[in-house]
């Protein structure tokens, strides 16, 4: 006769998801939950977006995802609002390697004043993942002031909140100074918020400015003072340009960056929500149904949605 016994190893597993949760999504693992049961994660969230996006994981790394692709990484389901990046090619188009004016050309829209440096795109290649351009700056001094424009003069409001940000490193020699020049409407000079300069490489750098009451015009720039008569001789890689409203600096983007539409699909009655992210939880009471998550109130990708009924 055989014998039946429990062995120490039989107890139930532990369930991944909060005690009395009806509904949870874990998108860092990739695991989705609606009463108990395991569901697709097409059962348990639907996305939306027009356009494709680049999202970051942990090590620093930029993933592209196409059109109504939900961003998610080993950081969790990112989320963000509508948004429009005003230096107008931040995806390099037109760059074509060689010595400037010889073969060569800066992206659409670049350009440089020269002060008697070559200016050569060494290639198009990538930096984090992003596309990048990679410039090296050489020759002999006959001017005192060297810059390379990533965004020609732009109408810009005053007294407005913007967030500037680049991809910048430096591969050799000294690194230029990257900042937003404002302009009057005369195009003179009012001031220059620098986002970074003298360090040896860079990832992103970010900057969070008011601009001036006489504002008219923005340019994004590198910049360089120079001796006459000194020789130069500096490499860069530089990425994703972005000059955008608000405080905050959203995902690499091209002229236009739609919202991401993600709600999820919740049992019947009425829940109390709660998302996990990178500064916290956020709770909705009083939800039935369905919930759009709110993407404009995320800085960090969402790791778990759950919801407990009420």
């Amino acid at each position: 006769m055989l014998g039946l016994g429990l062995a120490p190893g039989a107890a139930a597993a532990k369930a991944w998801w909060p005690a009395g949760a009806v509904y949870a999504a874990d998108f860092i693992n990739g695991r989705y939950m609606r009463n108990g049961n395991a569901i697709s994660a097409g059962e348990a969230f639907s996305f939306a977006r027009a356009s494709g996006r680049w999202a970051v994981d942990s090590t620093g790394f930029w993933r592209y995802f196409a059109p109504d692709v939900p961003a998610i990484t080993d950081l969790g389901l990112s989320l963000e609002p509508a948004g429009t990046n005003l230096v107008p090619n931040p995806a390099l188009t037109g760059a074509v390697a060689g010595v400037v004016g010889s073969g060569g050309s800066l992206p659409t829209g670049w350009s440089t004043n020269g002060a008697g440096l070559s200016v050569e795109v060494v290639a198009v290649t990538t930096l984090n993942g992003l596309p990048a351009l990679h410039v090296r700056v050489s020759g002999t001094a006959t001017g005192t002031f060297f810059e390379l424009s990533v965004m020609p003069d732009t109408p810009i409001n005053p007294n407005t909140n913007y967030a500037a940000s680049i991809f910048l490193r430096s591969l050799a020699g000294p690194q230029p100074s990257v900042e937003l020049r404002q302009a009057d409407a005369g195009s003179g000079f009012v001031t220059a918020n620098v986002l970074a300069t003298g360090l040896p490489a860079l990832d992103r750098r970010a900057n969070y400015l008011t601009t001036a009451a006489s504002t008219a015009f923005g340019r994004m720039r590198m910049s360089q003072v120079l001796s006459t008569g000194s020789v130069y001789n500096f490499s860069i890689l530089v990425s994703s340009p972005q000059l955008e409203l608000g405080s905050s600096v959203l995902s690499p983007r091209g002229s236009e960056g739609p919202a991401d539409n993600a709600s999820v699909a919740l049992p019947s009655g009425n829940h109390t929500v709660y998302l996990e992210h990178g500064s916290g939880a956020i709770q909705a009471a009083g939800i039935a149904g369905s919930y759009a998550v709110p993407a404009a109130q995320l800085p960090t990708p969402v790791r778990r949605i759950w919801s407990i009924l009420q």
